[in-house]
């Protein structure tokens, strides 16, 4: 075997091991989600093929690019994005974000790269073509496995990575049921192939029932309906294709076909019906949110005013910033009012308000081109050659171009896609472009060829790494999360922080979890060091300038991201406390930023008024809070603050209507309803106050200043058996507390609770 064979081969295998692996892989580790273990199995592995393949060319002198009108309307995809992002400034966000979005610039071009990777790697064999569908199938089969390990032993949770019931080894039980349902069309698909040996049949029909199980487990309506769509057009496909009426054997070997469209048209109308039958142990709950159509479309006037900005878009990867500048407010009155949505409904869409007309036509022309060489796949393969390869990838193609038009499928299944395209293409295209070394130094044209041809592997390759660093540097991140929750020991997860910053400097939300560490080394350097020590005074200095800076570093960084500012306000606001010179100031104006970048949240608002408090202007901080509510009328904590400034202000009655606002927004928090409790008491409502404590209470029994204000208000409507009982009941949280055995003693003897007894107010809020 020459070298060129070999680095050909290694190419061909990597590719396949990456197909067979994409389904199921991650890395066993509770601070490395499954996403980005994928992602970074994808950019490792397309960065071995593509230098194996880029040096096999070189050594035969020669490229060959299929000749396929596909592959160079999707070249349009990266430069669409590379254009949105040079117009609007070229930030990170665009360019690489936390290297596992499918709207940056570095994940289009790997998905691109591996489009044309696998059309020019694999050829018009169909040995080679079923290897890799096999392996694709294969990967999808572990897939399964793993889940019915996880359904069996729900607390073998493999290294903490599936946790959760819902949790499975592809990513979100969207698409994790959206790759199932690729397993069962090729499965099906494949059936139609036989005769096989009994045993073979039997492995592929367990499969095929397993398969169909596990998606109406996850009971997604959208995969039926992608299922039973595209399962129908290869129907009318084969029946098309025949010259005469159909006869029972047609009828018989598209059994399975039938089946599937009878099942997923059932499915659509009845899943839900379904999944109430189902054990409460198996029962998979549904918990994905998008904008929908409506609010997507919503957002696009105002963020394409312009004319630079409606042809390049806002930028790659900034929809959520776009969605926090311009949603539709009555979204502030859902569950989901602060979630940051990364995409809208679906990709096309997203492209459009994202890297604008440009983008949008890209897509759109893509997306076409690629129907259109299914279509002519598909005749050309009418005569039976190639018949077995070409119909089940033009399924996978066309049943994911569909998630494409109405959902918005992460990095993965977007690489997916460009994969199974490329294969497509390498098998269904007989001829090719060839660009080799020119034979003279004058020949400029064909100069001109190889280097655009070496810098388009060059850039694809720092891509891939480039998303491969901005990833490990992200998982670092979530290290440092976990080793604080789980242990506390904020020094390693300093380390962790810094680690992940020496990999990446350019990473906002390293310097974000860098000020929140600091803030903590700081306390614990106030709590412990001895201020009349000059090495002491030290570090306490030196810790919170370093903290001041990676808090600048952040917003330096991400500007538009309205959580750097928060984060930059927090600490100025800590400052502010301390009496630091300054403080103030800059934590108002950092939370003003923050409201600037995100006008529709009520929390820099909410913010705001807490500064103003602490400064003591209460009169200031009414006017936000009011402003803040405007927003989200439900939103508790204004409501609860609220109260509390009121009650500052001696004027109850507004206090307490605040209070039962805040209690009604956050109806299951003990903490809302001890605060309608307290004002309660405080306002004279003595039989408000009881049942809001009771209620505090209910959720919280071993609230120690609850049962205190609760005991206190039973002593004051008479119900002297049940105060000692709840006085008691104190007492035995901390016993011997001198207060308590006080009131517990002047209850015994018939005196009141305090020495100073309360007037009885009947009444109501």
């Amino acid at each position: 075997m020459t070298a060129v064979q070999r680095l050909d081969s290694i190419a061909f295998w990597t590719l396949v091991a990456l197909t067979g692996f994409i389904p199921f892989f991650f890395i066993p580790l509770p601070w490395i989600t499954i996403i980005q273990s994928k992602v970074l199995l994808l950019s490792i592995a397309f960065t071995i093929a593509v230098i194996a393949f880029f040096i096999a060319r070189s050594l035969e002198r020669e490229v060959r690019i299929p000749a396929q009108a596909a592959l160079y309307v999707a070249a349009f995809l990266p430069v669409a994005y590379a254009l949105s992002a040079l117009v609007n400034g070229f930030h990170s966000v665009s360019l690489v974000g936390s290297g596992v979005e499918a709207d940056t610039l570095a994940v289009i071009g790997l998905s691109f790269g591996t489009l044309l990777l696998f059309a020019a790697v694999h050829r018009r064999d169909e040995r080679l073509a079923s290897y890799t569908l096999l392996s694709f199938t294969l990967g999808i089969f572990v897939l399964e496995c793993i889940e019915l390990v996880h359904i069996a032993l729900p607390t073998f949770s493999f290294g903490g990575v599936i946790a959760l019931m819902s949790g499975n080894a592809f990513g979100s039980l969207h698409e994790y049921s959206m790759i199932l349902g690729l397993g069962l069309m090729i499965g099906i698909l494949y059936v139609r192939r036989g005769p096989f040996p009994q045993w073979f049949n039997a492995c592929l029909y367990a499969f095929l029932a397993l398969t169909t199980s596990l998606i109406a487990l996850a009971s997604f309506t959208d995969v039926w309906i992608a299922l039973s769509t595209i399962s129908a057009l290869v129907l009318l496909e084969e029946l098309w294709r025949r010259k005469s009426l159909p006869d029972r054997h047609f009828w018989k070997r598209e059994m399975l076909l039938i089946a599937l469209i009878v099942v997923s048209i059932l499915m659509i109308f009845g899943s839900n019906i379904l999944t109430s039958y189902l054990p409460g142990r198996i029962r998979i709950s549904q918990a994905e949110v998008r904008p929908s159509w409506i609010g997507t479309l919503s957002i696009a006037p105002d963020s394409l005013a312009g004319l630079v900005s409606s042809v390049f878009g806002t930028g790659p990867n900034t929809f959520a910033r776009v969605w926090g500048l311009r949603k539709p407010v009555d979204v502030n009155q859902t569950p989901f009012w602060d979630t940051s949505f990364e995409s809208g409904v679906a990709t096309i869409p997203t492209s459009l308000i994202t890297v604008g007309i440009l983008g949008f036509l890209a897509w759109l022309a893509f997306l076409s081109v690629s129907l259109w060489s299914l279509r002519n796949a598909l005749i050309s393969s009418w005569d039976g050659r190639g018949r077995a390869i070409v119909l089940p990838l033009s399924s996978i193609i066309a049943y994911l171009i569909f998630f494409h038009v109405f959902y918005a499928p992460g990095s993965v299944m977007m690489s997916i896609l460009f994969l199974m395209l490329g294969l497509l293409i390498a098998y269904c295209t007989d001829q090719a472009h060839r660009v080799g070394l020119p034979g003279s130094p004058y020949d400029f044209r064909a100069w001109g060829m190889v280097g655009v041809v070496t810098l388009a592997a060059c850039a694809l390759v720092i891509a891939s790494l480039g998303i491969v660093r901005v990833t490990t540097a992200h998982t670092l991140i979530n290290r440092a999360a976990l080793i604080y929750n789980t242990t506390s020991d904020f020094d390693r997860a300093a380390q962790s922080v810094a680690t992940s910053l020496r990999i990446y400097g350019n990473n906002d939300r390293a310097h974000r979890a860098a000020v929140q560490i600091g803030l903590l080394q700081l306390q614990r350097l106030v709590a412990n060091a001895d201020p009349n020590k000059a090495d002491a005074r030290a570090q306490l200095q030196a810790t919170l300038q370093n903290t001041i800076t990676h808090g600048l570093q952040a917003v330096s960084i991400g500007s538009s991201d309205y959580q750097n500012w928060l984060e930059l306000a927090a600490l100025y606001t800590q400052l502010a406390g301390a009496n630091i010179e300054g403080a103030y100031d800059r934590a108002r104006e950092a939370y003003s930023r923050a409201h600037e970048e995100n006008p529709t949240s009520p929390i820099p608002l909410y913010h705001l008024a807490q500064l103003e408090v602490l400064n003591g202007n209460s009169d200031q901080a009414i006017e936000y809070l009011v402003a803040a509510l405007r927003l989200k009328s439900d939103f508790a904590p204004a409501h609860y603050l609220a109260s509390q400034i009121y009650v500052s202000k001696g004027d109850l009655k507004i206090a307490l209507q605040a209070a039962a606002s805040a209690a009604q927004a956050a109806s299951g928090e003990s903490e809302a309803w001890y605060n309608l409790g307290a004002v309660a008491f405080t306002a004279g409502e003595y039989s408000v106050a009881r049942d809001a404590l009771e209620r505090a209470l209910s959720f919280q029994p071993r609230f120690a200043n609850a049962m205190y204000v609760l005991g206190l208000a039973y002593d004051t409507l008479g119900a002297r058996q049940d105060a000692i009982r709840v006085f008691e009941a104190l007492d035995s949280l901390d016993p011997g507390h001198a207060e308590v055995q006080k009131i517990l003693s002047n209850l015994r003897s018939g005196k009141p609770a305090l020495d100073v007894p309360r007037t009885k107010k009947k009444g109501g809020i």
